[in-house]
């Protein structure tokens, strides 16, 4: 009995380090909708490298590098390492570097290749720098590189847009379960 426990624990085993080295790939159009491979507009390659997981994006029609990304789960959820964005031209458009889902620091390019942003957070002082400039590399100020989206007239003007355009009687209509919506 023993033996034969441990048997199966080593096909278990082995069975869990063959499925982290391996590789997956899947299919989405160009809203992010999982797809065909014959459909789609982005393949998406999935494997662990290292410690680290790889998500690499690729355009699916001619195979053009869209973007390398990397996670410390194997969700694919929560990134940490540099992420690389570029152009179809192969270009870098952009290089972030993440801890644990926090943007650290981020540079982005002009299609010319010239600096456009470049973004710094220290997370011991909770201090944000950014500097951009534009294509010929003057200074673009002010520049607003992060902020949270707000609704034009605040947030009074929100839930009066909101009351004015939601329709109660929708889920009845679709023959949705019973239950509050709101």
């Amino acid at each position: 009995m023993h033996k034969y426990m441990v048997l199966v624990a080593l096909l278990f085993s082995s069975n869990i380090v063959f499925a982290q080295d391996s590789s997956s790939v899947e299919y989405f159009d160009s809203l992010l909708n999982k797809s065909t491979a014959e459909a789609a507009y982005y393949k998406i390659e999935y494997k662990k490298n290292g410690a680290s997981y790889e998500a690499i994006i690729y355009i699916a029609k001619t195979g053009v590098l869209k973007s390398t990304n990397r996670y410390i789960d194997p969700t694919y959820k929560i990134r940490s390492g540099l992420s690389c964005s570029y152009y179809e031209s192969g270009q870098l458009e952009d290089s972030t570097f993440y801890k644990e889902d926090k943007m650290l620091y981020s540079y982005y390019y002009h299609p010319n290749g010239n600096n456009w942003v470049v973004y710094m957070y220290d997370p011991v002082t909770g201090k944000e720098t950014t500097r951009a400039t534009d294509a010929n590399g003057a200074p673009i100020n002010p520049f607003i590189f992060t902020r949270e989206a707000d609704f034009p007239g605040g947030e009074d003007a929100w839930l009066a847009f909101l009351s004015s355009n939601i329709n109660s009687k929708v889920p009845r209509k679709k023959k949705a379960p019973a239950g509050r919506y709101s």
